[in-house]
């Protein structure tokens, strides 16, 4: 009797201590639970802290664009407790879409921190940044960017720094080709890229920095051939639709993102220098040198060959290459401004030194189409904004194609050289970045 009433007892209590080791289980998985729940909400908190920090950075860019006196930044507080990030009152900018915002203060930091920002641009000697940041180089901006991200229970920040400096804007860009209005290739062929300041083609190709675009939206505004290869994004205008602004043929080649921009990219036209004309070129035959100047028209037919000497040449007419006729470059920069027309169904532009930067070709607002159909592989950049680009045969390119229209009716390859983003012709002005960091 004894015996059972024991086993009984043990047997209480092992159900008691089963049931205290289920609830300490339980209790310690919803702690689990609500402590994950806490990190995902923190780290969610502490990326769009980041992102807001990352927009103001951006957004002081754009005012230091449009004014460089540019200094009031994006605060207004009030019942400010020095030291307390959180205060009520503490009001900036926000981020549309979200509960993050981003505060820049010049001069003074922003409370609860010590982080400002500084405008040195019109100065002649350097100036001092805020603590930790050294000093701010005459000509540049140091922008200190804080990022806030708070609900009811977590509140994140996140701070920004970079130094920026205002730098010309090449014509040449980031595409490899950028039609206005619409991109056509109908062969193969297709971009890649390399970098002429790095070395050769074959030591520098990559199947990146070559994206393609056109400002444009509508259906097929970009269309790719069954094989082309696309050595970056392919982008359209806003307001485009990736699956119908953009038409691919049964094997093409994306080595980037279908994208659409979010503003329109500027092409203006650029107008040839003036001087004295000097009359018409025509040439048939033989080698002949030619020096800077302005001109009406140029035709190369039969067996000729015209080099340029380095420097401008405007040419207020056509260009003309026919037969076996080509011009050259062999030595210094060329810049070849054409107010007509180009038709080459030539041996077309041949630039023996193979750095695009010293041969380009710049339509103004009168010429309107360019025929470039010869046999020789170019290495230059094209740039005419209100020409219709009709690239014919299967010789590569090396440079870029900036024009309304593009139509590639062979097989070639254009081959953007990333080293052309550092010349001219210069139209306005970007912000470069000249140091990054988070604080």
């Amino acid at each position: 009797m004894n015996l059972k009433r024991k086993r009984k007892g043990s047997a209480v209590l092992a159900a008691i201590w089963i049931t205290l080791v289920v609830a300490m289980l339980g209790f310690s998985l919803m702690s689990l639970c609500s402590l994950s729940t806490s990190f995902a909400t923190k780290f969610s908190q502490d990326t769009q802290a980041f992102e807001a920090a990352q927009a103001g950075l951006a957004d002081a860019m754009n005012e230091i664009l449009n004014s460089s006196a540019w200094s009031s930044g994006y605060t207004s507080f009030s019942q400010i407790n020095p030291g307390d990030l959180w205060s009520a009152g503490f009001n900036n900018k926000q981020v549309p879409g979200t509960n993050a915002t981003y505060s820049i203060s010049f001069g003074t930091p922003v409370p609860g921190t010590p982080y400002y920002s500084v405008n040195n641009v019109a100065g002649t000697s350097a100036a001092d940044g805020c603590f930790g940041t050294g000093t701010v180089p005459a000509g540049t901006y140091q922008i200190i960017s804080v990022g806030r991200s708070s609900t009811s229970n977590q509140n994140s920040a996140r701070v920004v720094f970079a130094s920026v400096k205002p730098s010309p804007r090449s014509v040449w860009g980031d595409f490899a080709i950028f039609a206005n209005r619409s991109l056509t290739f109908t062969g193969h062929g297709g971009t890649d890229s390399w970098n002429s300041a790095e070395g050769t083609y074959s030591a520098t190709a990559s199947y990146t920095k070559a994206p393609v675009g056109t400002n444009a939206n509508g259906s097929s505004v970009v269309s790719l051939g069954a094989h082309t290869a696309i050595g970056g994004n392919v982008q359209v205008g806003p307001g485009g639709d990736i699956d119908t602004s953009i038409s691919e043929g049964s094997h093409t080649v994306i080595y980037g993102d279908k994208v659409v921009a979010s503003s329109l990219l500027p092409l203006p036209n650029i107008a040839a220098p003036s001087g004295t004309n000097l009359g018409s070129l025509s040439y048939s035959g033989g080698t002949n040198t030619i020096s800077p100047g302005t001109y009406t028209d140029i035709t190369v037919t039969g067996q000729g060959e015209v080099i340029l000497s380095p420097g401008t040449y405007v040419f207020t007419g056509n260009i003309q290459l026919t037969g076996q006729g080509k011009i050259s470059v062999t030595s210094g920069q060329a810049t070849i401004y054409v107010e007509g027309n180009v038709h080459d169904t030539g041996q077309g532009f041949c630039n023996t030194t193979r750095l695009p930067k010293n041969m380009m070709l710049i339509g103004t607002e009168t010429c309107t189409s360019i025929h470039l159909g010869g046999n020789a592989t170019a290495y230059m950049g094209v740039y005419a904004p209100s020409a219709q680009v009709h690239y014919n045969g299967n010789a590569d390119f090396y440079g870029s194609i900036i024009s309304d229209t593009f139509t590639s009716n062979g097989n070639p390859m254009v081959h953007r050289d990333v080293d052309m983003e550092n010349y001219g012709p210069f139209t306005g002005v970007d912000m470069a970045i000249t140091a990054w960091q988070e604080l």
